[in-house]
């Protein structure tokens, strides 16, 4: 048996090196293939954690706990104090990279009404600054200024497009105006200590923050804040550390809520390009399927003759599909081998270095993309990419080999 299946395997070696043009040929559109699978795929994912990281480092976090019913109806009202236990596990949990308590409201931002001044209406955030920085990339991206300082209540940290619809600039005051937890007007002057530029119009436009002591202080609060944010070290860390706060926390007091919840429309962004990708692929994998369908057929064809003889000396139908299944996958096999190298390789560079979009960079961080993408690697990638060719390239033998092994001896023997 063992000697049968070697002679099956050397002639199918021999007679793929029959046409070397053709094989040389068909080796490539399977190694095209490959490669372009992978370095396409390993890109995707790259820009995708990417994005999320970007997106996510920004403010939200990959994690957030607030009080039951907050993420519907934010207002101070529906604040929380962060259990000890709650503050234990994000302390000593290794996945957790950073992580901050925040105190939201809606407010009325203003200059000098009285001399004619420009208003808008923002979401103030109270902040721990010295605890941000590890979490947020906000100090990272401050366009004039500085960033806020725990040492420093009177601060206000805005915008961009908000700093110049107010026509402010670096130490001028603005008044931020809003309903403290007891119902009644609070107004406070604030200087503006900084102006960043997140890229992020909403955030530009729409949001300032003060030091978290500075915000308690004007809505009359103690302890409590509107959310807890937590950041982790590797996004693929999500599902299993909300599942493990959820044994921490009270879930009849408070709510434990992932970012593909928090930003659902990050998630049918990423799953919009992710349909992209898979037609791309299909397509891909479309054209080795002909392509291989094509040249096993036609080497089928010319050998009419050959198989004849070899079912007239007594070979089985059974034999000769195996023999031209052996052929397809020796020379898919031989395409996987180096399309993986080259993938890898390629692949490999751009995880070093980034394919720099910088001339589209408006565009890109308006989706709240780096322009800079790194591409990112993963074995399940080479390993799925790789039996997916394999099959397809079997798949596409399997009616060349069937409509060989019906052939009649005598009419085969005729064939020229």
């Amino acid at each position: 048996m063992a000697r049968r299946q070697y002679r099956v395997f050397t002639l199918a070696w021999r007679n793929i090196w029959r046409n070397t043009r053709r094989t040389l040929i068909t080796t490539a559109a399977v190694v095209f293939a490959v490669f372009l699978a992978i370095f396409s795929w390993c890109f995707a994912l790259g820009e995708h954690e990417q994005m999320i990281r970007d997106t996510l480092k920004i403010h939200t976090g990959h994690i957030q706990v607030h009080k039951n019913g907050y993420w519907d109806d934010r207002t101070i009202f529906n604040g929380f104090t962060p259990t000890d236990d709650l503050i234990a596990f994000l302390d000593a949990d290794d996945r957790v990279e950073a992580w901050v308590r925040r105190l939201n409201v809606d407010a009325l931002i203003s200059t000098d009404v009285e001399q004619g001044g420009n208003s808008g209406g923002i979401m103030l955030v109270g902040v721990e600054p010295e605890r941000e920085r590890p979490f947020t990339s906000l100090p990272d991206k401050v366009y004039r200024g500085s960033y806020l300082s725990d040492d420093d209540p009177s601060g206000i940290f805005i915008g961009e497009i908000l700093a110049k619809n107010l026509e402010v600039d670096v130490g001028d005051s603005v008044i931020i105006m809003t309903q403290d937890l007891y119902g009644a007007l609070s107004a406070a002057e604030y200087t503006v200590v900084g102006i960043f530029k997140s890229n992020t119009t909403e955030m530009d436009r729409g949001m300032a923050f003060i030091t978290l002591d500075a915000m308690r202080y004007l809505l009359s609060i103690d302890e409590q804040v509107s959310e807890v944010s937590i950041l982790l070290s590797d996004s693929r860390e999500v599902r299993r550390t909300t599942r493990d706060l959820l044994r921490v926390v009270d879930l009849e007091q408070v709510e434990v809520m992932p970012w593909q919840e928090l930003m659902p429309e990050l998630v049918q962004f990423i799953e919009f390009d992710n349909a992209f990708g898979y037609l791309f692929f299909v397509i891909i994998l479309l054209v080795v399927i002909f392509g291989i369908l094509n040249t096993i057929l036609m080497a089928v064809m010319e050998r009419y003759r050959e198989f004849g003889v070899m079912m007239a000396l007594g070979t089985q139908p059974n034999e000769i599909i195996r023999l031209i299944l052996m052929e397809s996958a020796m020379i898919a096999l031989l395409g996987i081998i180096i399309g993986d190298m080259v993938g890898f390789g390629v692949a490999y560079y751009f995880t070093i270095h980034p394919w720099d979009f910088s001339q589209y960079s408006d565009v890109m961080w308006s989706f709240g993309i780096d322009p800079k993408i790194y591409a990112r690697m993963y074995p399940w990638v080479f390993y799925i990419t790789d039996l997916i060719i394999m099959v397809s390239t079997l798949l596409a033998a399997v009616y060349p080999a069937v409509k060989a092994s019906r052939l009649r001896p005598v009419e085969a023997l005729r064939y020229i």
